[in-house]
């Protein structure tokens, strides 16, 4: 009998949850008493069921002892039916029990259990599922009375109660009812609203809770590792102080107080702990000569109100006697007000690399030297020979040969011109473009000793070319600005030349522009190509540039691109 008990709770029980747990709060609950009820109230109905058979027989009233079977078949239906939602279980429920209530009140009349039923139903709905199925059975109830009443007025239903009603007293005790009944409505849902909240509070609390400590667990396995990572970073920046001769100093103001941190807490043979703990103790190390000055800077900086961080180089007295170059430098930590109350600075030995730094000056110095003095001599060889070279041409008789030895005086100055511009300039490796093209230009045109005025035009850029680039270009510009002197003015007495030079992105462009006669036809001819023309050529290949000519009526333009950014062996 026992375990036939169990399992009869346990297959309502299974089919009423249908899987859901007590975490999900008012929906289990609602259906966990659902199943409870109906686990309890089969039973009960079977009990009852023969007497009220056997009653409703002797007084003939068929309409009870069908109702009473039709509620019996459908709340075992609704028990033991598989894979059916609870939600039609529930709507299968309060069917039956509305076939009772409905047999009762029109066959037994007011006085009987319908009423009682009615309110019974209403908690149930409230109960099993909310508010809005309470009302719904509460608006069931009054349409049911109000039919009674009606079918009693119209003669349709004949009371069958024993105890006469008087109409109004029938009316009043309904209305009674319905009060009662929507009370139940509005104070159980509160109640259970009430229950849910303080089920999703505890929820929201319990994950809350999971949460931080969640949280705590993570920050202390990240505390764990930092003080792992931080034993490890202080063993290797003792490893680097010794090998760096360094050491991090810590000074509070308000104490006028120094802690150090170094290898072994040593410095130059002090016991930094002991022997430099203060200002005084510090500042008396630094040479004669340079303490006032770091003594007064390093105070100016702590009375600014902004400057937050300070450096200087000075000479520091070790233990031995002897002074050794110092780097001093920290970061000043200020209140809200702007007032100092920490400094945090690092103090390292860079004697060597001072050493290392004098030498290479001195080095360069030397070589610079040297490579001015190159400049300088080839600038007078090449100036010695140009100088030959127009001396032959003057005394010559043969005009051709005479021309030659021009172009190639001409050719001579323009190396010439680079390498003095190179003597005088700080940088031996690169030279401004804009300003070299304007003096070349204005010794060619000197040179050439024409006998019509030429007006010069300049719009140059600020270009810095290296050598392997410069005296390529420099001898294209002489041989374009030379080609214009010998052919582009020979029917005029005056003309202008105009240079631009600029550079967007790393790609240079020279435009060199003249007003003289157009280029002849057959200009482009293999055939009719000069010396000049071959070095243009052959010169601008060497660049990795390119070059075009565009001529009319008004005169010739010529136009030299290349990349500036390609670097030449």
């Amino acid at each position: 009998m026992y375990n036939f008990w169990r399992q009869y709770k346990y297959r309502i029980t299974s089919n009423c949850l249908e899987g859901h747990t007590p975490s999900e709060g008012h929906y289990y609950w609602r259906n966990k008493l659902f199943a409870f009820t109906l686990i309890h109230i089969i039973p009960i109905f079977i009990l009852l069921f023969i007497p009220s058979y056997m009653v409703a027989f002797e007084l003939g009233i068929l309409a009870i002892i069908y109702t009473n079977l039709v509620a019996l078949f459908a709340l075992l239906f609704l028990a033991f039916k598989r894979n059916l939602h609870v939600y039609y279980r529930k709507i299968l429920f309060f069917f039956a029990g509305y076939l009772l209530i409905t047999a009762l009140l029109f066959t037994k009349g007011p006085v009987g259990p319908s009423l009682l039923f009615m309110l019974t139903i209403s908690i149930f709905a409230v109960l099993f599922m909310n508010r809005s199925a309470g009302f719904a059975t509460l608006f069931i109830n009054i349409s049911l009375c109000a039919l009674y009443e009606l079918g009693v007025r119209l003669e349709f239903i004949k009371s069958l109660s024993s105890i006469e009603i008087p109409g109004y007293s029938w009316i009043l005790l309904s209305a009674n009812f319905a009060a009662v009944n929507l009370l139940m409505v509005i104070l159980l849902p509160t109640l259970l609203d009430g229950l849910q909240e303080t089920i999703n509070k505890q929820k929201s609390l319990e994950k809350e809770l999971q949460n931080k400590q969640g949280s705590l667990l993570k920050s202390v396995d990240l505390l764990r590792k930092k003080g792992e990572a931080l034993e490890l970073v202080n063993e290797r920046y003792n490893t680097i102080a010794q090998l760096v001769r360094e050491a991090i100093w810590n000074w509070n103001m308000s104490s006028d107080s120094r802690e150090w941190s170094t290898h072994k807490g040593h410095f130059f043979g002090y016991n930094l702990q002991k022997e430099l703990s203060t200002l005084k103790s510090w500042s008396d190390k630094i040479h004669p000569d340079q303490s006032e000055k770091v003594v007064e800077s390093f105070l100016s900086s702590i009375n600014s109100d902004s400057q937050t961080f300070w450096e200087k180089e000075y000479l520091f007295k070790t233990k031995s006697g002897e002074y050794v170059n110092i780097s001093d430098r920290a970061l000043i930590n200020r209140s809200s007000d702007g007032s100092p109350i920490q400094m945090l600075g690092v103090m390292q030995d860079i004697t060597s690399f001072k050493k290392t730094e004098e030498t290479i000056r001195e080095a360069l110095a030397e070589k610079e030297t040297l490579l001015a003095e190159i400049h300088h001599r080839v600038k007078n060889n090449l100036a010695v020979v140009s100088g030959l070279l127009e001396l032959q041409s003057l005394q010559t008789d043969n005009g051709e040969l005479s021309r030659q030895l021009l172009d190639s005086t001409i050719r001579i100055k323009s190396m010439a011109s680079i390498h003095e511009q190179l003597y005088q300039s700080k940088s031996f490796s690169q030279i401004n473009l804009g300003n070299s093209l304007e003096q070349l230009i204005k010794t060619i045109v000197q040179t050439y000793q024409s006998s019509f005025e030429i007006e010069l035009q300049f719009s140059n850029e600020d270009v810095l070319l290296n050598m392997n680039k410069t005296v390529p270009c420099s001898l294209i510009i002489n041989e374009v600005i030379t080609n214009i002197l010998k052919h582009a003015f020979k029917d005029s007495e005056k003309g202008f030349i105009k240079t631009e030079v600029q550079e967007r992105e790393g790609n240079v462009e020279i435009v060199i522009t003249d007003n003289g006669a157009p280029l002849p036809d057959d200009f482009g001819d293999e055939s009719k190509k000069n010396m000049g023309l071959f070095l243009i050529e052959t010169l601008t290949a060497q660049i990795e540039g390119e070059h075009s000519y565009s001529s009319n009526k008004k005169g010739t333009s010529f136009t030299l691109k290349f990349d500036n950014r390609a670097i030449l062996d």
